[in-house]
């Protein structure tokens, strides 16, 4: 990417991460093959001004106020009535509004800039797509010499509002935006059913752990994670290039999202076209049925969550 908004960040084994100020996106992450050839396993564009035209507003991006659905744009916490815009469907409130965090032009953060850590901020005024309070947010990137991207969020408010932040990357181990199924998915979690609208109905089905998720169809599961001492609460690996992501998160949920409404209309990197089931977006986040997740002043919202790469050097040519 020759954007240059775009911030680099590496690790001394090689490993490369881009991010730009355009939702705090995280557009590129370089990692090896079991071969040590390094691609760019991210869905996204090669230019900035694609990101704004994409038919996929989300790809890479920190999605906010309020990440997932809101049925019916409505929240009631005591005397207080929260509308927000039904921006799914006309029916739903999703991921934060038509103008949320994925559209803004997020500060990078000079004090929390260096080689393999990026920072950015935002400041989203009282009323911004309905959600009361002055909310101050913070996303740092972290690249360790332990091969892991740590993603940390905190957000303060000067009201009560609802907070329920994260990022939105599409991965594909192969380095290209081809179909998903030769990947292998484990979640060490329970499923939460979900309605026809995608709203879950209060019904958590048990699972053996971990759960291997086939990567095909229309994938837009939640899983409520069991987070497992020593364990990943998901691993993805993808057999033909060694290629895997451990993933560690404190939330309590992880949406899994295969970009099942994508049409072809988006073509990103290396002209790769995006169909459905061509890029894996995981999104930890707060997700418990008919309950938000309220910030008070005076506290801190905060989210940390790691992604760990790896390589199987098994049947290395």
């Amino acid at each position: 990417m020759q954007d240059t908004d775009t911030i680099t960040i590496r690790n001394r084994n090689g490993l490369t991460a881009k991010f730009l100020s355009l939702g705090a996106r995280w557009t590129e992450m370089y990692v090896p093959n079991r071969n040590g050839v390094f691609e760019d396993i991210l869905l996204g564009f090669p230019d900035k001004k694609e990101y704004l035209r994409a038919a996929e507003k989300y790809y890479g991006a920190v999605v906010g106020r309020y990440c997932g659905r809101i049925p019916n744009g409505r929240f009631t916490d005591g005397d207080t009535r929260i509308e927000l815009p039904l921006n799914d469907s006309g029916k739903h409130h999703l991921h934060g509004g038509k103008d949320g965090f994925h559209l803004k032009e997020w500060k990078p953060i000079p004090e929390s800039t260096s080689e393999n850590t990026v920072g950015f901020s935002l400041f989203s005024e009282d009323g911004e797509e309905g959600y009361p309070g002055n909310l101050e947010v913070r996303v740092i990137y972290t690249l360790t010499n332990d091969d892991q991207l740590i993603f940390e969020a905190t957000a303060s408010t000067d009201q009560r509002t609802l907070v329920n932040l994260t990022n939105h990357a599409f991965f594909n181990l192969t380095g290209r935006a081809i179909d998903l199924g030769g990947h292998e998915l484990w979640v060490n979690g329970d499923l939460l059913a979900r309605d026809r609208e995608f709203l879950t109905t209060g019904e958590i089905i048990a699972l053996k752990k971990p759960f291997q998720v086939p990567l095909k169809d229309k994938i837009s599961s939640a899983f409520r994670l069991k987070h497992t001492e020593g364990h990943p609460d998901l691993t993805l690996s993808e057999p033909g290039s060694g290629r895997s992501i451990r993933v560690y998160t404190d939330q309590v949920v992880v949406q899994l999202y295969n970009g099942f409404f994508m049409t072809g209309s988006d073509v990103g990197k290396n002209d790769d076209v995006h169909y459905a089931n061509t890029g894996l977006a995981i999104e930890p986040q707060y997700l418990v049925h008919r309950k938000l997740n309220l910030v008070y002043p005076g506290e801190t919202y905060k989210h940390r969550t790691i992604y760990e790469f790896g390589v199987d050097k098994e049947n290395e040519t």
